[in-house]
């Protein structure tokens, strides 16, 4: 007995799986290339996380309109010690090329805390609280800081697992709107 296989079916597979591939490749080569363009920062990770001498003001100490950036920034994710993620989707106004060009330093620390909102089982969802304190590179001081919170997805959970929710696109949208002076 022998078996035959359609010749729809051969390239349909030869389709799919070559697509898988051509996916997975292409995947790897983005996050190869995110991982090697945060690489060159690594070195000034300690130099980033050098406390300034001034206190550090409470966010309301100070109207969110007159906080000011200079130039380029670097977020740093103090949980990791490690440039954030969202370094790679800044956009190129203030996007450093070099660590030369940071004149702001973001350190951003995320907390899972408990959510009001609930899953269809009534599990409670878990939010991302990130705290955001923006730094004057260039003369050791703190100027802001801030908190950005990020709700559970609104999805079913899959098995008894409670998603965190990825904080990086509200991180994102926050640093694309605090106003800047080269």
């Amino acid at each position: 007995m022998s078996v035959t296989f359609s010749k729809p079916l051969i390239y349909g597979n030869i389709i799919l799986f070559g697509g898988a591939i051509l996916f997975a490749v292409i995947f790897g080569i983005y996050q190869f290339a995110n991982e090697r363009e945060r690489a060159s920062y690594k070195n000034n990770i300690p130099i980033y996380l050098d406390k300034p001498q001034n206190p550090l003001l409470n966010k309301y100490d100070a109207p969110k309109d007159s906080v000011v950036i200079s130039g380029k920034l670097i977020p740093v994710n103090l949980n990791s010690n490690a440039i954030d993620p969202v370094f790679s989707d800044l956009p190129k106004a203030l996007k450093p090329e070099t660590p030369e060009q940071v004149k702001t330093v973001v350190w951003i620390r995320c907390q899972p805390k408990p959510s009001s909102l609930e899953y269809t089982d009534g599990t409670k969802g878990i939010s991302n609280e990130c705290e955001l304190i923006f730094i004057d590179f260039l003369n050791k001081k703190f100027l802001w800081r801030d908190t950005v919170s990020v709700s559970p997805p609104n999805a079913k959970k899959r098995g008894d697992e409670i998603p965190t929710p990825d904080p990086g696109e509200n991180i994102l949208r926050y640093l694309e709107q605090i106003a800047r002076r080269e």
